[in-house]
């Protein structure tokens, strides 16, 4: 579909994982010709032009086996939802940073969530106000207890240097949630829309603020989660990424 030819700087390894899971997207099939256009395009933009200079090639790479797995899941597992997992594959490999990084949490939570017993994830791009026709879309519709709801996928970043107390982090979630449900709603009531918040930062800093977190959103009854999304080496070494319920993540740490 495209290749990597503006990652020869990159170390093999790397290389060598970033074409397997190309040729793993092309072996998939299914694209339309302005998806396939968008990828050709991209010639290696998108995620790859975002870690090519990364200072960790062990996370590059783990990265892309992280991506790769959440691909391989959707394959196998939810065949209705391809179309819509296909527009967040394209906008991962296409989209500058940090917005590609915003598409992984998306792709992400859509296989974790609908892997869940009792929740039954219903549909993508979902409208929020269905009578209308310009109505703007959650990411997600899902059934739970009988119930459709919709949701939106809200990736928050922390820079830890500028976040140095709790009262500084709350802020600074509070005010992109009430700017996410604002975008999408315009103020309106009529239609409840969920917000599912991904977290990302380094493993330190979500536990140092996990306790908070974990109270933060609990009474948070708008949001459904949080998720985290982190990466961590064991020795030094062996760089992994993992997405988890919070309060899993900082357990596995």
């Amino acid at each position: 579909m495209f290749d990597v030819m503006n990652l020869s700087d990159q170390d093999h390894a790397f290389r060598m994982t970033a074409n397997a899971f190309l040729a793993q997207l092309s072996r998939w099939g299914g694209w339309n010709k302005a998806q396939k256009a968008k990828l050709d395009e991209a010639h290696g933009g998108g995620l790859f032009a975002a870690i090519k200079d990364s200072e960790k090639p062990e996370s590059a790479e783990a990265l892309l086996d992280f991506l790769a797995v959440r691909v391989e899941m959707a394959q196998k597992n939810f065949p209705r939802l391809l179309p819509g997992i296909r527009r967040i594959l394209v906008n991962i490999l296409s989209q500058p940073s940090p917005d590609c990084l915003n598409f992984i949490g998306e792709l992400a939570v859509i296989t974790d969530i609908a892997a869940v017993p009792g929740i039954e994830l219903t549909g993508l791009e979902v409208k929020i106000f269905p009578k209308e026709k310009a109505s703007r879309r959650a990411d997600i519709a899902l059934s739970r207890l009988g119930k459709t709801e919709l949701a939106d996928i809200l990736n928050i970043h922390f820079n830890a240097e500028r976040l140095d107390n709790w009262q500084s982090v709350e802020k600074f979630i509070a005010d992109r949630i009430d700017q996410k449900i604002e975008k999408k709603t315009h103020g309106r009531t009529g239609q409840d829309l969920f917000i599912i918040p991904v977290l990302w930062g380094d493993l330190e800093f979500l536990s140092r603020w996990s306790t908070e977190f974990l109270a933060f959103f609990k009474a948070a009854t708008n949001c459904l989660g949080p998720f985290a999304i982190t990466e961590f080496s064991r020795d030094g070494k062996v760089w992994e990424w993992m997405i988890k319920p919070m309060h899993h993540l900082i357990q596995k740490a």
